[in-house]
């Protein structure tokens, strides 16, 4: 010490700290202490870490699906209004009546297409 007279000098000037400063010292020592050692433990804490960092990847593998998504739906409908505004109007008429039918004779058509994969692969078994 050099004999000056701070904020951790004595009442008398004389470089000693006071009780009070010491203990104030050493409840700011001890915080930093303790600072220090949870930050060790984080880092040290493996388990944690590859949770958090399997959790950041995730998220940003979500956020990226959600975009190509949201791009997709967005080219599909541009293509889907270029289509329709190149297709004439009596082929879009068939084809709206042609999926009316479809709907409404959904379970006879699904039928339909079975046995025709059963006729065709029956067919491939044969050769």
């Amino acid at each position: 010490m050099t004999g000056d007279t701070t904020a951790e000098s004595g009442p008398l000037g004389d470089g000693d700290p006071t009780p009070e400063q010491l203990r104030e010292q050493i409840e700011t020592t001890r915080e930093e202490l303790g600072e220090t050692v949870h930050e060790l433990v984080a880092k040290t804490d493996v388990p944690a870490r590859a949770h958090d960092t399997v959790a950041s990847a995730a998220h940003s593998v979500r956020d990226k699906a959600a975009s190509a998504t949201a791009d997709v739906q967005e080219t599909a409908t541009g293509l889907l209004h270029q289509v329709q505004d190149r297709t004439p109007p009596a082929l879009r008429d068939k084809a709206g009546r042609v999926g009316s039918m479809l709907r409404r004779h959904l379970p006879e058509v699904l039928i339909v297409v079975a046995a025709g994969a059963v006729a065709w692969g029956a067919r491939l078994k044969r050769r």
